[in-house]
């Protein structure tokens, strides 16, 4: 008897064990994850706990350029941020939290995504030169005046210095082909196309009567510059012989109210400043759609009248702004994410930028009031040294 009285109590603890180490309740879903570039190529991440469950641990995931998603840390439940310092400028990372409870895993967060890029600080100035500094072959070619009234092609090393100057005036805006230099000015009624050696000896120039056409950027055996009269993208030949258009004409359809600057990427993406629209249009330089934009009402508030564009050796894109005092730049990738934006200490008008091949961004004032050059290289590189280039991919059309 004594026995059998003791089995509803051994019945008892054989069911209390098995309810403490059966499955684990699964908690609910993290959410409100934000993702925010930090400095020195880190990632700072947020999120809030779940509506329901108190999870024992957290899971960050993140993916690289669009691939899988892989674990990269496990966080205490009490945590709910993480800084990633494995993150490597320039990448474009997503990144999604799970709540844990034992091996109970819930289903993961929404995505958010970051690109964490270089620091820049100023690395000279000069009042001497102006006008759309264009990079080539290590060197910045632009315009050169120096308190006189002559214009002239200057080339200009990412140091600063003057290398070269040219001996007959010019006013252009410069295109680097090779060992050659093209220049375009508008001079009613002409335009005046020239080309040049890189040691800026004048090799031809030819006058002929159209429209005024301003900035150059090349690709593919073809120039392609800004139709001032029609709003659109003329694409020349190394004549300066019209080929043909990008965009549509008039401002009708998706056109250009007031096309300003322009550049272009290697893998052939030309990238459009509209300044009456206050947008940035990226096209495919050869068939010449229109691949994506950033409207006004996608930029900063107080990101006004952008001006210039001009494309890094990694690819992405800074987009100049002026007219606010404080001149800056919005680094923008390739699939056009907004990155970073990075205030300038000089600059009240329109400006016109380059990025040579060791990440020197030039950025030359437009305006007749003031005329300078100012450059900005990314913090901790000297000049001998090059940031690591990453492969860029591009996203859908926007």
């Amino acid at each position: 008897m004594r026995g059998r009285a003791w089995l509803p109590f051994i019945a008892l603890a054989l069911t209390l064990a098995c309810t403490t180490t059966g499955p684990q309740t699964t908690p609910g879903v993290p959410h409100g994850l934000t993702a925010v570039s930090g400095l020195d190529s880190r990632v700072d991440l947020t999120w809030r706990e779940p509506t329901s469950g108190e999870p024992e641990n957290y899971r960050v995931y993140r993916s690289e350029a669009g691939g899988d998603f892989e674990r990269i840390v496990e966080c205490d439940g009490g945590e709910t941020e993480y800084t990633d310092a494995s993150a490597v400028n320039g990448t474009y990372y997503d990144y999604r939290v799970t709540a844990l409870n034992g091996d109970a895993e819930s289903d993961p967060s929404e995505e958010a995504w970051a690109t964490p890029y270089y620091d820049f600080e100023e690395a000279w100035f000069s009042w001497e030169m102006s006008y759309l500094p264009t990079e080539g072959d290590g060197v910045f070619f632009c315009t050169r005046n120096a308190y006189e009234d002559v214009e002239r092609l200057c080339r200009l090393s990412t140091d600063g210095e003057v290398e070269k100057l040219s001996e007959i005036a010019n006013f252009g805006y410069p295109a680097v082909v090779g060992d050659r230099v093209y220049t375009f000015e508008y001079n009613y009624p002409f335009n005046i196309f020239r080309v040049w050696t890189s040691d800026l000896e004048l090799v031809e120039t030819f006058h002929y009567e159209g429209p005024r056409r301003k900035e150059l950027a090349y690709h593919d055996g073809e120039l392609f510059t800004i139709n001032r009269d029609d709003c659109v993208v003329d694409v020349l030949d190394l004549e300066g012989n019209y080929l043909r258009s990008i965009g549509e004409r008039g401002h009708e359809g998706p056109g250009m109210g007031d096309p300003f600057g322009l550049d272009m990427s290697d893998d052939g993406t030309l990238y459009v400043v509209d300044q009456g629209e206050e947008s940035l249009l990226a096209f495919d330089a050869a068939t010449g759609e229109l691949v994506w934009r950033i409207s006004a009402e996608e930029l900063p508030p107080d990101f006004v009248y952008p001006s210039d564009a001009a494309v890094a050796p990694d690819g992405f894109v800074y987009l100049v702004s002026g007219y606010t005092y404080e001149c800056e730049f919005l680094v923008i990738d390739a699939a056009g994410r907004q990155i970073k934006r990075v205030p300038v200490e000089n600059g009240d008008t329109e400006m016109y930028a380059a990025v040579a091949d060791d990440f020197t961004v030039a950025l030359a004032e437009g305006d007749d009031v003031g005329r300078y050059m100012t450059a900005y290289r990314p913090v901790g590189f000297p000049v001998s040294q090059i940031p690591p280039l990453v492969a860029v991919k591009g996203g859908g059309a926007r």
